[in-house]
């Protein structure tokens, strides 16, 4: 199979989603995550201009002599990415290429009270082919806002992949009056694959009410962890249901050594820029959750990922998920 030909490449994804989907259809669904980022909340429409992700997490269950959880997720989800001058017409050589990629991510994940451990391999479409262009325009006709109007120029069709294990641990917890507590944890993660070989180590800093949850970020990427049973507490009025609430403060440092979305396709010729081979994240937000719900919100300063350009990005990210 010739890879490379963009009319095979759909048809070649809709084998992958369904191999990979029939893998976790014995067990029960139960909560559906709807994870977006966007740069909108920071004023501006370039770089990494918007992410979109569905994670579905299968029913959470424990294996014997075992205090831990373990569940499985599928995630469908879409980036985009289109550089500072988006009225220029022809290629800008010092800004970042046109991107769009749209996957399918499945997951295996561990939690306990302390750390989550995960193991998640990701499958999709880069270019045409990932509709990038087609859901921008829509989504800026509603808008009103202007199309960029390079797509002519953006990174030809390739089959992407990625396989990473990322590990989230609390070290520290001081307990305070009235179910309040600070923790720091730290994470690490690894990536290998054509989309993204990277290595990252960072921390996350949470204070609030009833931390009784492992640590791990509510960004898209990221698993999506068990929630509170509704059922379990429907026979307990409102108020006397657990309400979880606290704030964040994170930060991460990378090195990368691949990124298809700044190196260009690997498989023919493309426009490609000079990436940064480190690269650090902070963010600061907050999470509320009840049985059944929960809603994280963060703002993340991204430091510069290539040689020329202007300054780093800053842009919001979402989660909201629902109990089925």
């Amino acid at each position: 199979m010739n890879l490379s030909a963009p009319l095979s490449l759909p048809r070649y994804f809709a084998y992958l989603v369904f191999a990979i989907a029939t893998t976790s259809h014995a067990r029960e669904l139960d909560t559906i995550t709807l994870r977006m980022d966007n740069d909108a909340p920071a004023g501006t429409d370039s770089q990494y201009t918007a992410g979109t992700e569905f994670d579905f997490a299968y029913k959470p269950w424990t294996e014997p002599g075992d205090d831990a959880s373990y569940h499985n997720t599928l995630a469908l989800g879409q980036w985009i990415y289109t550089p500072d001058l988006a009225d220029e017409l022809d290629i800008v050589e010092d800004d970042r290429p046109y991107a769009g990629w749209s996957y399918l991510r499945y997951g295996q994940h561990r939690s306990n009270r302390d750390t989550t451990k995960s193991w998640q391999l990701t499958l999709g479409l880069v270019g045409p082919s990932s509709f990038a262009e087609d859901i921008q325009r829509a989504v800026h006709k509603v808008t009103g806002d202007d199309t960029p109007r390079g797509w002519r120029n953006q990174l030809s069709d390739e089959f992407g992949y990625a396989l990473e294990h990322s590990r989230h641990t609390t070290r520290y917890r001081v307990n305070f009056g009235n179910e309040r507590s600070l923790e720091i944890s730290e994470g690490q993660r690894i990536s290998l694959g054509n989309i993204d070989t990277s290595l990252s180590q960072g921390f996350q800093l949470r204070f609030g009410r009833k931390l009784r949850t492992a640590p791990q970020p509510d960004r898209l990427g990221h698993p999506a962890g068990p929630l509170d049973d509704k059922t379990r507490f429907a026979h307990l009025d409102a108020s006397f249901q657990p309400k979880r609430f606290y704030w964040l403060l994170g930060g991460k440092m990378s090195y990368v050594a691949q990124n298809l979305f700044l190196d260009g396709n690997s498989t023919t010729d493309s426009h490609s820029v000079a990436k940064h081979a480190f690269v650090h994240e902070i963010e600061s937000g907050f999470s509320y959750s009840k049985p059944g719900f929960k809603l994280s919100f963060a703002m993340v300063y991204r430091s510069e990922e290539f040689k020329k350009q202007n300054g780093g990005q800053t842009f919001g990210s979402l989660s909201l998920t629902f109990q089925r």
